[in-house]
């Protein structure tokens, strides 16, 4: 669902302020507020940057790890090409890059146990309709 121009408007002024001025309570109270929308993935009308990267990009931890609880997307690309880990990794943040990484090996573990199990139920069934395992 596309922003209107005001929610637009706001998270692109949250997210310069939070870059430029390093008050990112705006920006944290506006995600907080309408969780519905998704707007830590929301990407800056001009830059393409999100929440994720302008906080991994400032060495805001806990931000981004909050962030990434909501379900930051770790892969969005800003205009330049640039994740919010290349933002942790330019601008010197090595806890961050941690969190980022960690984050990602976390969800690519989740995922591989999820395919792990439907896997397992599909053979099972596959199994049902045969009779068996054949020897």
């Amino acid at each position: 669902m596309p922003l209107s121009n005001e929610y637009a408007e706001a998270m692109d002024e949250a997210l310069t302020q939070a870059w430029l001025e390093d008050d990112f309570e705006t920006l944290i109270d506006i995600v907080k507020e309408f969780p519905s929308l998704h707007l830590c993935n929301y990407q800056h009308s001009l830059t393409g940057a999100t929440p994720l990267m302008v906080a991994a990009g400032k060495g805001r931890v806990d931000d981004v790890s909050y962030l990434l609880s909501l379900g930051a997307d770790t892969s969005i690309e800003a205009r330049n090409g640039d994740t919010a880990l290349d933002w942790a990794q330019n601008n010197g943040h090595a806890n961050v890059v941690v969190a980022i990484e960690t984050h990602r090996l976390q969800e690519q573990s989740q995922v591989a146990a999820a395919e792990a199990v439907l896997l397992q139920k599909y053979l099972y069934s596959v199994d049902q309709v045969w009779g068996g395992p054949k020897a």
